[in-house]
């Protein structure tokens, strides 16, 4: 009987997540294939920030990958280098830069790669997938470079998408170098007056990353959050 095989379309924080526990439930043979198109796996939008001013909004005792293993986030902290929280020990209650928790989902990854109980079950794949053919059994994801891959089953993990622009009668209001469409590029906020006043559209956890990075820059004007 042939082995079943997994597709995860996107290898950021949810695909890589994913990926670790279905090794974990499905039956031993099963193979999974995580597709990412950018360098590295395991951190997505959120968790590939550097700047430690972006905290994560749960406590450190709160974030393990593993419901059976609460506090494993929290003593992956502890064993790091004190160097990484400025003097700082970091608690089950407190909360710490997403990088870490980035760094951590990492850390899962390239242990599992190691294991050899888990050998040749998880393949990770560079690349897009611009198509999946679900006539054939099993189905036929195409990439935009190598050979395609056939799976049993697919899922997209594919993160968030740049916001679509508020609707406003005049849609040429948007043409205009002062508009950033992506508050995640990473030239958002660069080439900014430090003094003129920035509006922000929303006022979600993305609103307080953006408002936090103005002014680790430097940002002297008024932010207003709508």
């Amino acid at each position: 009987m042939r082995a079943t095989s997994i597709a995860v379309v996107g290898g950021g924080f949810s695909g890589t997540l994913l990926s670790l526990h279905l090794l974990r439930r499905c039956p031993p043979g099963t193979c999974i294939t995580m597709i990412e198109r950018n360098r590295q796996f395991g951190l997505g939008q959120a968790y590939a920030t550097g700047n430690p001013g972006h905290l994560l909004n749960v406590p450190a005792g709160r974030m393990s990958a593993f419901h059976n293993r609460p506090l494993d986030f929290l003593h992956w902290l502890q064993a790091l280098p004190e160097s990484e929280f400025d003097g700082m020990t970091p608690t089950a209650n407190g909360f710490v830069p997403r990088r870490l928790f980035g760094a951590y989902v990492r850390h899962l990854l390239n242990e599992e790669i190691k294991r050899g109980e888990h050998h040749n079950r998880l393949v990770l794949v560079r690349g897009s997938v611009v198509g999946i053919d679900r006539g054939p059994h099993p189905m036929v994801l195409t990439l935009d470079r190598g050979t395609p891959i056939e799976a049993d089953l697919a899922v997209l993990a594919v993160g968030n998408f740049p916001p679509a622009p508020t609707p406003v009668p005049d849609p040429s209001f948007y043409d205009s170098a002062l508009y950033r469409a992506d508050p995640w590029a990473p030239d958002a906020l660069t080439d900014l007056d430090p003094a003129a006043p920035v509006l922000l559209i929303g006022t979600g956890l993305t609103m307080v990353d953006a408002v936090v990075s103005l002014l680790d820059q430097g940002h002297r004007g008024p932010i207003h959050a709508l």
